[in-house]
């Protein structure tokens, strides 16, 4: 059963959800007015789409891809009438739901890769490196975001 997803939901704190998920993008989207935040009741599945972007889709990697198939069924009859313009996740999972998609809107799909979430759980201190470690301010957005040389 698909049930409405709430900021700070527990279901996001759930172990299974923290190996494959960067967790902070799916906080921010269910804190997002007007954006659409829905999971399984058994926590197996989250999908969320703040309003003019792709959509977000998880399903756990410990059930049957019968339940998930049922997963994307169930969640496509929920969405009736919604348009999503792009879905991001573990590829495996955004094909089966764009083929879904596509099939029940009789539409095309077009898979491709814009962007890859990942974890990084330790950091190494780069050796030979003029400057210092900090953290990062509001100013650096630009300059991470371009990839360029530190100043």
């Amino acid at each position: 059963m698909i049930v409405q997803l709430v900021p700070n939901d527990h279901v996001l704190e759930q172990n299974i959800f923290l190996a494959d998920e960067v967790r902070n993008l799916i906080h921010r989207i269910c804190e997002s007015k007007g954006s659409i935040c829905l999971k399984t009741s058994d926590g197996n599945m989250i999908f969320a789409q703040s309003q003019g972007h792709r959509a977000w889709l998880w399903i756990s990697q410990q059930i049957t891809d019968i339940q998930k198939s049922a997963y994307i069924q169930e969640l496509l009859l929920y969405l009736k009438g919604a348009t999503i313009s792009g879905v991001c996740g573990d590829s495996e999972t955004v094909k089966s739901f764009a083929n879904a998609y596509a099939k029940h809107h009789a539409s095309q799909v077009h898979i491709h890769m814009v962007m890859e979430s990942y974890f990084c759980p330790k950091s190494n201190k780069p050796s030979d490196v003029e400057g210092i470690i900090r953290h990062a301010i509001r100013e650096d957005v630009q300059l991470v975001a371009g990839g360029h040389q530190s100043r």
